[in-house]
């Protein structure tokens, strides 16, 4: 793994949002209108009441399509990867790739998680159930603060989004996610921006609900345009077949 991956907090929410890994919304607190930013009030924040089956407008069907060759990710936000890691979690049996920001890469990056089908789980899932895994999931210091799905315009499939925070007093730092999970072919697969504040507790849950008034609609925008090519999931069988681990630096 490269060495610029963000520091201890990423890993550590990571694996509470996936260990148990992770589905859908059913019962997902319900956010602002994705046309509308959440307020810095905290308006967003879940009581996990309401289920995900409540939908908004279709997501874009300008699509960015990214492929196993690719080596990064252009976004207005940033530049991500060049190159990406790959891994595939033996405890928990999610392939993710791993995009840090380049001008920051202990400050804010993009993972892409692979659910396979008999790899990640021998039984029937779907995108809803995984979705609602994440959510269920999340740990102590962690948050949802909302969770929707849209239909896709181009499949008609439905996608879901959740927005989730963590602080961690001991370390005085915290994240905010930005989340996708949608289907891809017979897999599914979850696309996420983070971002670490630093700061004393208090403080850093206001500047991450700011931070994300500020910010949802724009950079949940185009994470809902992010989009695997099917190709990814032959290709990671492919590799995982293979005698060692998928990492790679591309």
């Amino acid at each position: 793994m490269a060495q610029s991956r963000m520091t201890s907090e990423r890993p550590s929410i990571l694996l509470s949002l996936i260990a148990a890994t992770l589905v859908a919304c059913g019962g997902c607190a319900r956010p602002a209108s994705p046309s509308a930013a959440p307020s810095a009030s905290g308006a967003v924040e879940g009581s996990a009441a309401t289920s995900v089956s409540n939908t908004r407008r279709p997501v874009s069907p300008q699509k960015k399509v990214f492929h196993p060759s690719d080596a990064g990710f252009d976004l207005s936000f940033g530049r991500f990867g060049y190159p990406c890691d790959l891994e595939h979690d033996s405890t928990t049996h999610v392939v993710m790739l791993h995009c840090d920001r380049v001008d920051a890469p202990d400050e804010a990056g993009i993972t892409v998680n692979f659910y396979l089908p008999g790899i990640w789980s021998s039984e029937p899932f779907t995108a809803e159930s995984v979705a609602s895994s994440i959510r269920d999931n999340v740990g102590p210091n962690e948050r949802v603060n909302g969770a929707f799905g849209a239909p896709d315009s181009a499949t008609g499939k439905l996608a879901y989004f959740l927005t989730t925070s963590a602080v961690y007093s001991d370390t005085n730092r915290g994240q905010a996610f930005i989340m996708k999970i949608a289907p891809l072919d017979d897999a599914v697969y979850s696309v996420f921006y983070t971002i670490i504040f630093s700061g004393k507790p208090e403080a850093t849950e206001t500047r991450i609900r700011e931070w994300l008034a500020a910010h949802i609609t724009e950079y949940g925008r185009e994470i809902g345009r992010m989009t695997p090519d099917p190709s990814w999931v032959a290709y990671l069988r492919s590799k995982l077949r293979e005698p060692s681990s998928p990492n790679r630096g591309r």
